[in-house]
C-alpha cells in the first residue's frame, strides 16, 4: 500500500488528515476526557486551534517513513453521516518509545463500544507491516485514565512488558507545567462538579504529572478538598490521585511482526 493512501474497512475509512479537517480535528479535542489523556490544554477556542494544528501536522509528519496516523471517518451509513470523522488511529514515531513506532487511537465517546477502535486498529496494524520493514511497534498508555485503552491493545495483540516512567516520554517541563494547570483547573471548573468521572480522570493526571516531577502535591490536595461536593467523591479524588501520585508509571505494550 502506498505511504499514506486510504484504507477501507466493513464500516470505516481511514485517510490522511487533510487541512480542510482542522474543524472536525477541534471537535475532537473539545471533548475534555480527550483533552486529559493527550496531554492538551484545549480549554478555549484559541488553544483548541492551535492544538488541532500541532495534532494533524504530528499525525502527517510521518509518512515518509511508510506510516502514520489517520483520520477515522464513517463509510457505514448505518453508524452515522458518511465522511464524518469520529477520531483518529494510526501509527506514529515517538521519542519515548525507546526508539520504536507507536499504535495511536482516540475515538469520540459517542461511538465508544461498538467495536469500531478495533475495527480500525486491526486495519491499521495490517497495513504498518505491509508498509514498513519494521520488526515490531509498541503503545504506552496513560492505564490510570483509560484502563480500556490498555485492553484494547491486548485485543489486537500487544502485550504488556513492562512499564516505564511517565517522565521519560512525557513532553517538556514547561508542557507538564501548562497540562498540570489544566488537569487542576479542571477539576474545579462548574463542568467537572457535574461529571465525578472527568473530576476523577483530573485527579489522576494530576498525579502523573506531580510524581513525574512537576508542582506541588499539597497545592493539589488542597483544590481537591475544597472542590469534591461530598466525602465519597472526595475519597474517590484523593485515591486517583495517590495512585498515580505514588506510581507515575505506564504500561509497556509490544506487538512483533508475524
Amino acid at each position: 500500500m502506498s505511504e499514506n493512501s486510504d484504507i477501507t474497512t466493513a464500516r470505516l475509512m481511514l485517510r490522511a488528515w487533510r487541512a480542510d479537517d482542522h474543524a472536525a480535528m477541534m471537535q475532537l479535542l473539545s471533548d475534555p476526557y480527550v483533552a486529559i489523556c493527550i496531554m492538551t490544554d484545549a480549554s478555549t477556542e484559541e488553544k483548541r486551534h492551535a492544538a488541532a494544528t500541532r495534532r494533524i501536522d504530528w499525525f502527517n509528519s510521518y509518512w515518509e517513513a511508510g506510516y502514520g496516523v489517520r483520520a477515522v471517518a464513517i463509510k457505514d451509513p448505518e453508524l452515522g453521516p458518511p465522511g464524518e470523522i469520529i477520531g483518529w488511529c494510526g501509527v506514529a514515531g515517538y521519542e519515548g518509545s525507546q526508539g520504536e513506532p507507536e499504535i495511536l487511537y482516540g475515538l469520540r465517546r459517542d461511538y465508544w463500544g461498538k467495536g469500531i477502535a478495533t475495527e480500525a486498529g486491526r486495519a491499521a496494524l495490517d497495513d504498518f507491516f505491509a508498509s514498513t520493514d519494521a520488526p515490531s511497534l509498541c503503545a504506552i498508555i496513560f492505564e490510570q485514565l483509560n484502563a480500556n485503552s490498555v485492553l484494547l491493545a491486548e485485543r489486537l495483540g500487544l502485550r504488556k512488558l513492562h512499564r516505564v516512567p511517565f517522565v521519560e516520554f512525557s513532553p517538556g517541563e514547561e508542557l507538564r507545567n501548562q497540562t498540570l494547570d489544566y488537569a487542576l483547573w479542571r477539576i474545579d471548573c462548574p463542568q467537572a462538579h457535574e461529571d465525578t468521572e472527568l473530576m476523577t480522570s483530573a485527579a489522576a493526571k494530576a498525579g502523573l504529572l506531580i510524581g513525574s516531577g512537576v508542582g506541588d502535591p499539597d497545592t493539589a490536595r488542597d483544590i481537591l478538598r475544597r472542590e469534591a461536593p461530598n466525602t465519597e467523591i472526595l475519597e474517590k479524588l484523593e485515591s486517583a490521585f495517590a495512585g498515580t501520585l505514588n506510581d507515575p508509571t505506564c504500561p509497556y505494550l509490544r506487538l512483533s511482526r508475524a
